[in-house]
């Protein structure tokens, strides 16, 4: 900010001080505590760094020789810095699970997303073979003839596609289910051969 004299002397003691609620949130520095007839000088108030988001307010004051005062005020606004979109992690829930041949089981996906980012993913299987696959809901479908094994589900944010999270799905045979057949012969007969067979299922 300048100041000048446009008088015919010298003018003496400027100052530069602040007043109001913000006052401390200002720095301020100096004009040339003399200024000669038609000379010029110039002072500063800018903000502190650090100032919390919001709106500060401080009257300016220049004093001087010869009940020189001047005043005004000044206002700066705080705005928030705009979050570019971002995705920071992507999770799948649960992280292993075992399937037996024929049955599903449902993944859920986490995206960890910042500034307005998709918080999709697309779902893909390591199953060549088609027999585990995974819907775009992160429904796993394991076929009842794929080969028991381990296979990796992964869950890929449609954002950053180098943002993934992953499931390892380990497919079971069915469990055997064996009982046994016992025989009775009714009342005046008799069984030939075993009394007893056991099944496997």
């Amino acid at each position: 900010i300048a100041v000048r004299n446009t008088g015919t002397g010298n003018l003496t003691g400027l100052a530069v001080s602040l007043s109001g609620r913000n006052l401390s949130d200002f720095t301020v520095t100096q004009p040339s505590a003399t200024l000669s007839s038609g000379g010029t000088s110039t002072f500063t108030i800018k903000p502190n760094e650090g100032l919390a988001v919001g709106t500060y307010t401080a009257t300016v004051i220049l004093t001087g020789s010869n009940w020189i005062s001047k005043s005004f005020n000044v206002n700066f606004n705080v705005n928030s810095v705009p979050v570019a979109p971002a995705v920071n992690s992507v999770t799948v829930n649960p992280t292993t699970a075992s399937v037996v041949q024929g049955q599903t089981k449902q993944l859920i996906d986490t995206v960890n997303a910042v500034g307005g980012a998709a918080q999709t993913v697309t779902w893909s299987s390591s199953d060549t073979n088609n027999k585990v696959k995974v819907d775009s809901n992160g429904l796993v479908s394991v076929a009842s003839d794929a080969t028991p094994e381990d296979y990796i589900i992964t869950a890929t944010s449609t954002f950053d596609s180098s943002k993934k999270g992953t499931a390892t799905i380990t497919v079971t045979t069915s469990a055997a289910v064996t009982y046994t057949l016992n025989y009775k012969a009714g009342k005046g007969g008799k069984i030939e051969g075993d009394s007893s067979q056991k099944v496997v299922e």
